[in-house]
């Protein structure tokens, strides 16, 4: 994730945070931040001490504190993408494991199922975030609804001739 910032004062301020890895590095003006902890970094420019911290994460909303202003770097999810990428899991799950709708459409059910349609629902709403409009958001999540659907169907046609 990467989120850019203007301040006033110090100019511009580009937070960045590794998804892999949940490293933070932040820049001020061009120039690299020092970490002091985690969440807190420190940089020495001509204006004085620049003191900044994070809170939050990819999920949630991401704020920066600049020596004690406090600034919404980026929103949290809305209510829209939260419900939108649990609906992924819970068509997994109402489809792996109810009868009548498994013998309509084989998906892979139970703990198989459940991990692979959970982590598709944490990538559809981390998508989802990255997208500007409402149009694309709902692109993204059709997108990941029929990837997710194709993945768990192809892993129970896999599971039913292996066990049959």
């Amino acid at each position: 994730m990467k989120a850019v910032y203007v301040h006033p004062t110090y100019g511009e301020i580009v937070y960045q945070e590794s998804f892999w890895t949940g490293k933070k590095s932040m820049t001020v003006n061009g120039m690299v931040a020092t970490p002091k902890s985690k969440t807190e970094f420190v940089v020495y420019l001509p204006e004085g001490e620049c003191e900044l911290a994070v809170r939050g994460g990819y999920v949630g909303k991401v704020e920066l504190t600049v020596n004690g202003e406090v600034v919404q770097l980026v929103p949290p999810a809305k209510w829209y993408e939260v419900l939108l990428s649990t609906l992924i899991f819970g068509i997994a799950v109402a489809f792996g494991n109810v009868p009548f709708l498994a013998a309509l459409l084989p998906l892979a059910g139970g703990a198989i199922g459940g991990a692979v349609s959970g982590m598709m629902a944490f990538l559809t709403l981390l998508f989802m975030k990255s997208q500007k409009t409402t149009v694309n958001k709902l692109l993204v999540w059709a997108g990941m609804l029929a990837g997710t659907v194709a993945v768990l169907h192809v892993l129970a046609i896999t599971l039913l001739v292996l066990l049959y």
